[in-house]
């Protein structure tokens, strides 16, 4: 089965703060600050520089949901399907996350839902596999406080496999989950979470084989 290996989004309230000194593209667009952010991009950096793991700027601010911040680097010019290392865009960021007007955003400027990461999964893909027939069923639900994923042991098997790093979003669901599933759900997914790259998700795969191993 396909793995998924999203990276970690970061939590962060909404402010518009501005940094003295040297400017940081990629924590400016992260955190939705548009005076750096426009300072880096008259000096050092171009709008579709990428940092370590080939994210953009405007992938970096659609994660966080940084929407004034995403029509800048769009009029600016940035590439809207640019994908990093993984093979994610802006797009499946911003869907993973639901930043709904984000998401809105990104699909009327020509952001390609279809376009698979590296384990060959797309926005579209994830978009489905939790309920909803497109992008725009998936925004109405985010916008109408109405978005809910499928529940039972083969979505917390799928979560597992998947091994989403973005235990934020889904500290209900993971927990809640697990309690519907065998020893052997329990086991196999503990070990799709052991094999990922994030070690929060191994620490939780360790206590998934432990309940697994209690139950067996």
């Amino acid at each position: 089965m396909r793995r998924c290996k999203l990276l970690a989004a970061v939590s962060l309230i909404f402010s518009i703060p501005s940094f003295a000194g040297d400017v940081d593209l990629f924590t400016a667009a992260s955190v939705g600050a548009i005076a750096s952010v426009e300072e880096a991009l008259s000096s050092d950096y171009n709008v579709n520089s990428a940092d370590g793991f080939g994210n953009t700027a405007l992938l970096l601010a659609a994660e966080n949901g940084h929407l004034h911040v995403v029509r800048y680097l769009i009029k600016a010019g940035a590439d809207i399907n640019r994908q990093n290392i993984y093979g994610y865009t802006p797009l499946f960021s911003a869907v993973v996350n639901a930043h709904a007007e984000v998401i809105r955003e990104l699909a009327a400027n020509g952001a390609d839902a279809a376009l698979s990461n590296i384990y060959g999964t797309s926005a579209a893909d994830y978009i489905a596999f939790i309920g909803y027939k497109d992008i725009n069923s998936y925004i109405a639900a985010i916008l109408s406080g109405g978005l809910q994923r499928r529940s039972g042991p083969n979505s917390f098997r799928y979560l597992a496999q998947n091994n989403y790093p973005l235990l934020d979003n889904l500290s209900d669901d993971i927990p809640r989950l697990s309690e519907k599933a065998d020893a052997q759900t329990l086991y196999m997914a503990g070990k799709d979470l052991t094999d990922g790259v994030s070690p929060k998700n191994a620490e939780l795969g360790n206590i998934y084989l432990q309940k697994a191993y209690a139950l067996g």
